[in-house]
């Protein structure tokens, strides 16, 4: 504490200055004023301060006052000496980054103002750390008008007290140690179990992998010290590193040594992966090609195809990338392909389970059944002849018994019966549509009958026969 006496003709100290227990505000003839200076060296370099607050302990005050009087805190532009600092020696001080706070009406003991900015200025060296000068700039009547704030002679729990909150700055971990399996491990099986040292601080890890120690490509991330390796190559030098991914900030990353293992001579395969038809694909034909990419060290390849409410079950084993499957209308199937290397047919990998879904079949319509006089005639099939499915479709017409009877086209919608002899002739209609789903065929009966001759008829006039047994 120090102050003056501007009316007078020497300078004068406050008495006691750094041996007294309270230092003194006073904007009156004696401008008494406080010096106060923090030590903020225990906060890490690059933290970010979020709060600072100054508390100066209340001791007593000379005068009243009738509204909140200004406080200032005001930075020092060079360093001084508590023993030393005297009104006339006190450094200049620097109003541009000046603080201004307020002693109020009631709640001041203690009395705390907000510095965060001069905090943050001096920690992140804007300014120097050469403490503040406190001033009461301003008392409706100032003379003999003055605040007591206790210092550190007094009691050290009345000590005045910066208060500074920040976020620790953000660093870059240590890097990943203590590789599993262990550096230049050889005759390894595959899948590999890679494993290294957790890392303080990291939120997860980025795993590398390649056969040159120069060209390693980002193979998977993980928030495990671990990673299991599966398909990879027998007889074949690895070499791996980890980058340890700092929890603070995501692009702070530390990379291990670059380590290395050598497979066996048979290592399980790679997954295939299925490329065609594309997973949950709809609206497919009869005939659906499967594919998949190829697996290094395959001997063949098992397909299984199922539909999706019934067991698993093989459809094949081939030797290339592809087969060809004949499958039922309105169906979701699931299907896979599992990898058999020649080194040894117990090793397998498997592709995912993916499905697809056929599109809708035909349904064939052949109309009612009829009657008809031996030697007549007789148009098959309703108008339309097929529906459902993907138009564009064929269709196919059988008779039984063979021979009972002649048709003008066995694959026209409604062809013409022709021929008949007596008996029950069963006309069957199969409708094929665009995607070769065929319909479920559909059969009619025409009965045909030897004609009853009556008075007034003629036994050629089978047209009148025809018309009267249709009535029938």
């Amino acid at each position: 504490n120090y102050g003056g006496d501007p009316g007078g003709a020497a300078e004068q100290k406050v008495f006691g200055l750094g041996n007294d227990d309270s230092f003194y505000l006073s904007p009156g003839l004696e401008a008494l004023r406080g010096a106060l200076r923090f030590d903020l060296s225990s906060i890490p370099s690059g933290a970010e301060i979020t709060n600072a607050t100054l508390t100066m302990q209340f001791a007593g005050s000379s005068g009243s006052q009738s509204a909140p009087l200004p406080l200032f805190f005001s930075p020092y532009q060079a360093s001084w000496s508590e023993d030393s600092i005297t009104w006339n020696n006190r450094p200049s001080v620097d109003g541009a980054h000046q603080v201004e706070g307020s002693f109020p009406l009631s709640g001041f003991n203690p009395t705390q103002n907000d510095v965060t900015a001069l905090a943050t200025k001096w920690e992140d060296g804007t300014l120097a750390n050469n403490g503040v000068e406190v001033s009461i700039p301003s008392w409706e009547t100032a003379n003999y008008k003055a605040k007591y704030f206790y210092q550190k002679e007094w009691a050290a729990d009345r000590v005045a007290t910066l208060q500074v909150t920040y976020l620790k700055p953000c660093t870059a971990t240590l890097p990943p140690s203590v590789p599993t399996p262990v550096d230049t491990a050889t005759g390894l099986d595959s899948p590999v179990n890679l494993g290294w040292a957790a890392v303080t601080g990291a939120s997860g890890y980025e795993i590398y992998l390649g056969t040159s120690p120069g060209s390693l490509s980002p193979l998977s991330l993980t928030p495990h010290p671990f990673a299991v390796l599966s398909g990879l190559q027998p007889t074949t030098t690895f070499y791996w590193r980890v980058d340890s991914i700092a929890a603070c900030d995501a692009s702070l990353k530390t990379s291990s040594p670059t380590w290395s293992f050598t497979t066996s001579t048979c290592v399980d395969p790679q997954p295939p992966q299925v490329s065609n038809p594309a997973p949950g694909s709809t609206g497919l034909g009869s005939q659906v090609t499967l594919s998949w990419t190829s697996v290094p060290g395959t001997s063949f390849y098992e397909v299984y195809l199922w539909k999706s409410n019934e067991p698993e079950a093989l459809l094949r084993s081939v030797n290339g990338l592809s087969t060809v499957a004949v499958v039922d209308s309105a169906s979701t199937y699931a299907w896979k392909v599992v990898a058999v290397p020649a080194c040894d047919p117990n090793l397998s990998a498997s592709s995912s389970v993916e499905t697809f879904t056929t599109a809708s079949g035909p349904v064939a319509h052949v109309g009612s059944d009829s009657k008809v006089a031996v030697g007549g005639s007789v148009q098959l099939g309703d108008t339309p002849a097929a529906s459902g499915g993907s138009p564009g479709y064929s269709y196919q017409w059988s008779v039984v018994p063979t021979g009972s009877a002649s048709l003008s086209s066995a694959s026209t919608p409604n062809p013409v019966l022709t021929g008949l002899a007596p008996g029950n002739v069963v006309c069957t209609l199969t409708v094929t549509d665009s995607n070769g789903f065929q319909s479920v065929p559909v059969q009619v009966n025409v009965l045909v009958e030897e004609p009853l001759f009556l008075d007034g008829f003629e036994s050629g006039d089978l047209n009148a026969w025809s018309s009267f047994t249709s009535g029938l």
